[in-house]
């Protein structure tokens, strides 16, 4: 028994001397220590140990106590990036106390309100402290050997502190839950095409973490909070950690199954595979590093169709304005078109494209304005009859044709949706300035409103539908005319 005591008293001293070798992680996060990716991530639940496994990550490198490198330099100095000073404080700085013993936490440097900026260790090893809240200029000049974000920051930010890495082929690590949607984060460990090739990433749900799985969380709890989140995607957001491409997206409305097509409707292709004459066409242009264009016809209705596109990103020769140019206007020719041509209000292109024979109009930037003409073309009323001929939705795109499109309206996001609160994912601020040059075009084509289009005089075969609905709206304009022309009906006469 007196073994049993001693045994029991070396223990709870080693614990109080030595406590990050107490940390047992998840079962579906233990990989995350043992990965060697120079880039890696938890994007997980709330409450499924995200934060407990960051910080024993870096004290244990900070130490030199990594059992899986147990090669990293020491002493060596690292940056712990958090969204704010007051989630440092009162989140992360009270699991560093809980991993680092007392005797090791007597060297702080604050900023003010007890906010840590660096802990000096013994070993000589130096754990700084930033947030995002921080000028961008903080992040800039330091060589570091490892870098670690607690929730998602900003891509600058995490682009500057990862160059601060390059003197010692340093490795970074970031936790967090994706409450903000589609943001640069799955663009870089999520999606296949466009994620990191050195990077690793590891999920957890709140259930990973419940008692009846060894973890921490009573299961009625976890149940409870669950039941409780009315949003259904909120609730797969917040209990598995899962991205949602709906949270701070700005065209919700938008479904492949309803929006996207494989061909545009019989008719509007001649039998050598043009655009029917009959169809006005046009052509609208973001001119940049990236340029982007893309192609519509609209047909008796007034449905707007996006036919093709063209995306670039290239240098040299193929990035030149010339270069973009004659290819638009070979896609022109091989669509047998010669449409009305809108280009971006900020181009200075302008005269170089008339040069060539591409005589446009500046587009309409107002973003609100366009943003709110688009969400209108795409909106879609399950309860009514569906396609074209009810303008049930209003806008389609040809899929096959239309991959970047694709891409961006998946991707087109708020740049700053709220992280908490009834608002939560979706305060409107701006959208994000990424992945959004179709996009911009498509704004630029829709905030016109087109009309139908309308054949020439003795040609008309347009289908019965349309030719009622013009005359519908034509004796609707009529009476209106007549009304204000009488005095009457405005309703202003006092």
């Amino acid at each position: 028994m007196e073994e049993f005591r001693e045994l029991l008293a070396a223990r709870r001293r080693r614990k109080l001397e030595r406590p990050w070798e107490f940390y047992r992680p998840l079962k579906k996060l233990a990989g995350f220590h043992v990965s060697k990716a120079r880039i890696k991530a938890i994007i997980a639940a709330n409450r499924a140990g995200k934060t407990e496994a960051h910080v024993a990550q870096v004290c244990r490198r900070a130490l030199g106590q990594d059992p899986h490198r147990p090669d990293f330099p020491v002493p060596n100095y690292g940056w712990v990036t958090s969204v704010s000073n007051d989630a440092q404080r009162d989140i992360l700085q009270e699991k560093f106390v809980r991993y680092l013993p007392p005797s090791y936490l007597k060297n702080i440097v604050y900023r003010p309100k007890r906010v840590w900026d660096q802990v000096i260790l013994p070993n000589g090893s130096i754990i700084g402290f930033k947030s995002c809240e921080m000028d961008r200029k903080v992040f800039q000049g330091a060589a570091l050997h490892w870098a670690s974000f607690d929730e998602e920051p900003d891509e600058d930010i995490f682009d500057e502190v990862l160059t601060r890495l390059t003197d010692y082929k340093g490795d970074a690590w970031l936790t967090f839950t994706p409450i903000n949607g589609m943001t640069w984060t799955y663009d870089r460990f999520i999606d296949p095409d466009t994620k990191n090739k050195d990077s690793e990433v590891f999920q957890a749900s709140m259930w990973d973490n419940a008692k009846s799985v060894g973890g921490h969380l009573d299961d009625d709890e976890i149940k409870r909070f669950e039941e409780g989140i009315r949003d259904p995607i909120m609730r797969r957001i917040r209990v598995y950690g899962e991205y949602h491409s709906q949270v701070g997206r700005i065209y919700k409305s938008f479904d492949r199954k309803t929006h996207v097509i494989d061909e545009l409707p019989a008719g509007m292709l001649a039998s050598d595979g043009t655009i029917n004459s009959q169809f006005d066409t046009y052509v609208c242009l973001d001119t940049g590093r990236c340029f982007a264009a893309t192609f519509f016809v609209v047909d008796y209705f007034g449905n707007v169709f996006m036919f093709d596109e063209y995306f670039d990103e290239s240098e040299g020769r193929e990035g030149t304005i010339a270069f973009r140019g004659r290819t638009i206007l070979n896609m022109c020719n091989k669509w047998g078109i010669w449409p009305d041509f809108t280009l971006d209000a900020s181009s200075q292109f302008f005269i170089d494209l008339s040069e060539l024979g591409i005589n446009a109009v500046h587009g309409d930037n107002d973003v609100e304005k366009g943003i709110g003409a688009v969400q209108d073309y795409m909106a879609f009323n399950p309860a009514k009859s569906k396609g074209p001929s009810f303008l049930n939705p209003k806008f389609y795109v040809v899929g096959p044709r239309c991959p970047r499109f694709l891409f961006e309206v998946q991707r087109y996001s708020w740049d700053t949706p709220a992280s908490s609160g009834s608002a939560m994912g979706e305060k409107k601020n701006k959208p994000r300035k990424k992945d959004d040059h179709v996009m911009d075009t498509v704004r630029y084509m829709l905030v016109k409103k087109p009309l139908p289009s309308r054949p020439p005089d003795g040609e008309d075969n347009r289908p019965i539908q349309a030719l009622i609905m013009e005359r519908v709206k034509s004796r609707a304009e009529s009476r209106g005319r007549e009304r204000n022309e009488s005095g009457f009906g405005d309703g202003l006469d006092g």
